[in-house]
C-alpha cells in the first residue's frame, strides 16, 4: 500500500474529520456581563528564567474563569522576588 492522500491523512489524524471548527472562529472567549460570585488574586513573580512567557495567558485565563467558573481574577505583577535575584541579561 501506498503514501495515503490528504483525505486519508485527514481521516486518521482528526478522527473522521469530526470537530474541526468552521475557518474564521477563534479560541479566544468572549467576555460576559454575569457578576462573579468570588474573586481570586494571583501575584506574578520575576525570577532567572522566562517570567512572562505567554503575555496574553493571564488576560484569557480572567476571561475563562469569569465566564465558565463566575470567578474574577485580578493579576498582579510581575514583582520581584526577594528570594531570586534578577537575571543577567542574555545577548551581550
Amino acid at each position: 500500500m501506498g503514501v495515503p492522500g490528504r483525505a486519508e491523512c485527514l481521516h486518521y489524524v482528526t478522527d473522521r474529520g469530526e470537530g474541526l471548527r468552521p475557518r474564521g472562529t477563534t479560541l479566544w472567549p468572549e467576555p460576559t456581563s454575569v457578576p462573579p460570585t468570588q474573586t481570586v488574586k494571583i501575584v506574578r513573580l520575576e525570577h532567572n528564567g522566562n517570567s512572562n512567557p505567554e503575555p496574553l495567558a493571564y488576560e484569557r485565563f480572567k476571561l475563562l474563569m469569569g465566564n465558565l467558573e463566575k470567578v474574577k481574577v485580578e493579576v498582579e505583577g510581575p514583582t520581584p522576588s526577594p528570594n531570586c535575584p534578577k537575571a543577567p541579561p542574555r545577548w551581550p
